[in-house]
């Protein structure tokens, strides 16, 4: 009995409570994987597969980090309610790689912008109630999800950028764990900034071949239990507009997960003043609405981002902080 307990509760306590904003892509292992860890993507809907801007991009498209015109240190946290938690760090370092390439009878010195990444998500639930086999109340444990992730971005033409991410999933529910891998593949098509604005192409193929390997022992009959959980893969396919001097930006996102109903996200990003950013999206059925601000001194620049997503039928909101560096 304890162990059909706990099965349940390894398929259950990962994953966030199902609502309309869900739209059917939080279900199955590492369902916390959903969850954008940024401020500034959950603001925008979490519409911003086409749109980086930090080196959360290890999560939205590892394609993207070969955009950033500096090295980045991003955090963020999140509230989640019902006890619920998530943790992001994250590093982005960009460089390029010059040489020499000939066209006619004269030599041109090229460009090739290529970065690195790495970051680290954390999702806990906490305050799970213990229970015996008679259903007795025992002390209360946690879930812990982790999952680690190492990116590789490039831009080897000026209209196309491509990028890898490579994912470590852990997980520790009670006396159980499970370890595993998933793939992202991240391309985007990139427009040349013209007097109407420039406008970015995004595919992305999300957790390709995940899986969790499950360790489940049982006390009761001195025996342990090994089983493979499937993480759903996800396609992304998204756009991004920005106007002249990129004061406004409007994105957005269709996800297909894998057996799931096709989620939409949509977003925009308003420059009020300098230093001053005002976001606002929708995450399938959930508006979401946020603040960003930035100040820069000499060549650092930090930027404070605040973002809230209100759940339509749930009573507990998300609330996301996050810190970014740039330097």
């Amino acid at each position: 009995m304890r162990l059909a307990a706990l099965v349940v509760l390894l398929f259950s306590a990962g994953a966030p409570p199902a609502s309309a904003a869900d739209n059917g892509a939080w279900k199955g292992a590492a369902a916390y994987l959903n969850y954008a860890p940024s401020a500034r993507s959950v603001a925008m809907g979490q519409a911003d597969s086409a749109a980086p801007s930090d080196a959360s991009a290890v999560w939205s498209n590892p394609a993207g980090l070969s955009l950033l015109a500096s090295p980045s240190v991003a955090t963020a946290s999140g509230l989640l309610g019902l006890d619920r938690s998530l943790y992001f760090v994250g590093v982005a370092y960009p460089m390029s790689f010059k040489y020499q390439s000939f066209n006619s009878s004269f030599s041109v010195r090229e460009v090739f912008p290529i970065a690195i990444a790495a970051g680290l998500t954390n999702y806990g639930v906490g305050g799970i109630d213990g229970r015996d086999d008679f259903g007795g109340r025992q002390s209360s444990f946690q879930d812990v999800e982790r999952s680690l992730y190492v990116s590789m971005g490039m831009r080897p033409t000026d209209w196309l950028a491509m990028g890898m991410t490579w994912k470590r999933l852990t997980q520790n529910l009670a006396n159980a764990s499970a370890e595993g891998t998933a793939y992202d593949a991240g391309f985007l098509l990139i427009s040349p900034e013209k007097y109407w604005g420039q406008c970015n192409l995004s595919f992305v193929s999300k957790d390709i071949g995940g899986s969790l390997n499950w360790k489940v022992p049982d006390d009761l009959l001195g025996a342990r239990f090994d089983y493979e959980e499937r993480v759903e893969s996800k396609l992304v396919i998204g756009g991004s507009y920005a106007t002249p001097g990129k004061r406004w930006r409007l994105s957005l996102d269709a996800v297909q997960a894998q057996h799931q109903q096709l989620a939409f996200h949509v977003g925009s990003e308003f420059v009020l003043y300098p230093g001053l950013r005002l976001r606002t999206g929708m995450n399938a059925y959930d508006p979401t609405f946020g603040i960003g601000i930035d100040h820069a001194i000499g060549r650092v620049k930090l930027a404070l981002d605040y973002a809230f997503q209100y759940s339509l039928d749930s009573l507990h909101s998300p609330n996301w902080v996050g810190l970014n560096l740039f330097f």
